[in-house]
C-alpha cells in the first residue's frame, strides 16, 4: 500500500483510536488505557498560559513601583536548598522518567498489536527504555548548558544594573536603571528560550513517534536509530516537517475542545449543586451540616474533573500515538509489517494460539 502521508494520517488514526479504546467499550479498560495514556503519551497537558509583562514606554521616570518589602535568604540557606535539590530532587526525577518511558514504550505495545496488557510491553522494555532516558538525559543537560550560557552572559553584560535592580526591591525604592535595559537583556533570554522551545519540540516528537519505534522493534541503540530516522528524514523533508506542524496543530486543537468538553459538563454540574444546595439550605438551617455538604460536594466536583481530565487526556494521546505509527509505518517496513501483518499462507502451520516466531 502507498505510505500515508501526514494529512492522510489523520482520519485512519481516528478510527483506529475509537476501534482500540471504544469497540467494544469496557469502563474498567477504557478507564486503565485512558489512564496509562495520559501519562505515558503526555498528549494532555494545559497549553494556555497568559504572560501579562508591563512594557514601558520610552519613559519610566515617573513610573509608579510598589514593591513588598523583600528579605532574601542567606547564601547558606541557598546552598542548603541547592544540595537537597541535587541529592533528592534530581534522582527522584530521573526515576520517575525512566518509569514513564518504559510505560510509554509498553503503551507503543500495546496500540501497535492492539491488546491491552500493560504489564507484557513493561517486561519487553527495559533496556531500550534506559537506552532512551540515557539520551533524554544528555540533550536535556545540551539545553541546560546553552540556557546557562545565556544566563552567564546577561550577568556579565548587566551585572551592575542587575544588581542594582534587586537591591531596589529588597529595600522598596525605586531602581535608579532603566526597566528597558533590563526588558531588553531579558528579551535576548526570552527569543533563545523560544527556539530552545521549538527545538525541544521537534527533538521530542523525533524520539517518540519515530526513534522509539525503531528502538523497540530492531533494540536498535539510540545512535543507530536516529542514523535511520534521519535517512527517513532526508527523503521525505517535506512530510515529516508537515507531520510535525500538524501534530502540534492537532495537540492545540485537541486540547481546546477537550477543554470545552471539560467545562460544559462541570458547569451543569456546579449549576445543579447551587440548586441543591440552596434547597438543602431551606430545610436544613445548620451550619457545619452545609459546610460539610459544600466541602463533600466539592471534592465529587474534583473527582469528576480528574476522571474526565485522565479520559480525555488518554484518548488524545492514544490518537497521537496512532498518528504517528500510521504516518511513519509508510517510511519503516518493520513498523508496517507489524501494524498490518501479512495473512498466513495456506498450507503453512502458523503455530500454536500464542506463540511468538
Amino acid at each position: 500500500m502507498n505510505p500515508y502521508s501526514a494529512m492522510d494520517s489523520i482520519s485512519p488514526a481516528i478510527e483506529r483510536t475509537k476501534n482500540y479504546l471504544f469497540k467494544p467499550f469496557q469502563l474498567g479498560r477504557f478507564l486503565k488505557l485512558a489512564l496509562v495514556a495520559a501519562f505515558a503519551e503526555g498528549s494532555y497537558s494545559g497549553m494556555n498560559s497568559n504572560f501579562n509583562f508591563p512594557f514601558p514606554g520610552k519613559s519610566t521616570e515617573h513610573m509608579p513601583l510598589q514593591f513588598p518589602q523583600m528579605h532574601w535568604p542567606a547564601p547558606g540557606v541557598w546552598i542548603a536548598i541547592a544540595l537537597v535539590f541535587i541529592l533528592f530532587m534530581v534522582p527522584l526525577s530521573i526515576v520517575i522518567s525512566y518509569l514513564l518511558i518504559r510505560l510509554r514504550f509498553s503503551y507503543f505495545d500495546c496500540v501497535l498489536y492492539g491488546h491491552d496488557q500493560i504489564s507484557s510491553g513493561w517486561r519487553k522494555y527495559h533496556r531500550q527504555a534506559l537506552r532512551y532516558l540515557g539520551v533524554s538525559l544528555l540533550v536535556g543537560l545540551a539545553f541546560l548548558a546553552v540556557l546557562v550560557a545565556v544566563g552567564l552572559s546577561v550577568w556579565s553584560n548587566y551585572k551592575a544594573d542587575i544588581i542594582d535592580f534587586i537591591t531596589a526591591l529588597s529595600h522598596n525604592t525605586r531602581p535608579s536603571v532603566d526597566i528597558v535595559t533590563i526588558v531588553s537583556a531579558l528579551a535576548g533570554v526570552f527569543f533563545v528560550i523560544f527556539l530552545l522551545a521549538i527545538v525541544g519540540y521537534v527533538f521530542n516528537s523525533t524520539m517518540t513517534y519515530f526513534v522509539l519505534p525503531r528502538m523497540a522493534l530492531e533494540d536498535s541503540p539510540a545512535s543507530q536509530a536516529f542514523a535511520d530516522v534521519w535517512d527517513d528524514m532526508k527523503a521525505e523533508p517535506g512530510q515529516f516537517a508537515l507531520f510535525l506542524l500538524m501534530r502540534a496543530l492537532l495537540a492545540i486543537a485537541a486540547s481546546l475542545i477537550a477543554v470545552f468538553v471539560m467545562i460544559v459538563p462541570l458547569i451543569l454540574i456546579a449549576i445543579v449543586a447551587v440548586i441543591v444546595g440552596l434547597l438543602i439550605k431551606a430545610l436544613v438551617h445548620s451550619t457545619f451540616v452545609l459546610i460539610l455538604l459544600g466541602v463533600i460536594g466539592v471534592l465529587i466536583l474534583l473527582a469528576l474533573f480528574f476522571v474526565l481530565a485522565i479520559c480525555l487526556g488518554g484518548t488524545v494521546g492514544t490518537f497521537t500515538r496512532n498518528y504517528g505509527m500510521l504516518f511513519y509505518a509508510g517510511r519503516y517496513p518493520e513498523l508496517a509489517a507489524r501494524l498490518w501483518p501479512a495473512p498466513p499462507v495456506p498450507g503453512i502451520p502458523i503455530g500454536r494460539p500464542g506463540e511468538v516466531f
